[in-house]
């Protein structure tokens, strides 16, 4: 009989944070260093205020276009690239707790994979934070659930 494979199996243990007041300026610095597309934010205590993502940052530089969200995605992108302006410079002032995604979703070291999966696909989440009393135990992405899978 296998062994059920659970969040704690799977997750990133070393979790990279950034904090509510951390600049939107050094979170792209961070996000081109690590090569991450995200980090989970908190504060000096540990606790979980939220997620912020490269999206969250695109969003805010395409607010007021139209089109499908790829569309807008790439507008942002080469608004940033080209030295975007005032929409960019206003994006680059802020703060990440100004662009955070506030809700976290998140599971329990002990949760099983498969839960975790469905869960992120009911959620339409790419990361999901590994809870343990409260505290950040690890970090579950959407590539992390396709390489366990890959190993099997």
């Amino acid at each position: 009989m296998s062994k059920k494979v659970t969040a704690k199996d799977v997750m990133t243990k070393k979790v990279a944070t950034v904090t509510p007041e951390t600049p939107i300026s050094t979170l792209l610095d961070r996000l081109r260093a690590t090569k991450f597309s995200g980090f989970p934010v908190v504060d000096e205590r540990g606790k979980v205020h939220g997620l912020i993502s490269q999206n969250d940052v695109l969003r805010a530089l395409a607010a007021g276009s139209s089109g499908d969200f790829q569309s807008v995605k790439r507008k942002a992108a080469t608004k940033l690239l080209e030295g975007g302006g005032a929409t960019a410079d206003a994006v680059l002032g802020l703060t990440v707790r100004d662009l955070m995604t506030p809700k976290i979703i998140g599971c329990a070291p002990s949760d099983g994979l498969a839960k975790v999966a469905k869960m992120m696909v009911a959620k339409r989440v790419h990361r999901v934070v590994v809870l343990d009393k409260g505290k950040i135990a690890g970090l579950i992405s959407a590539t992390d659930v396709v390489k366990h899978i890959a190993k099997s």
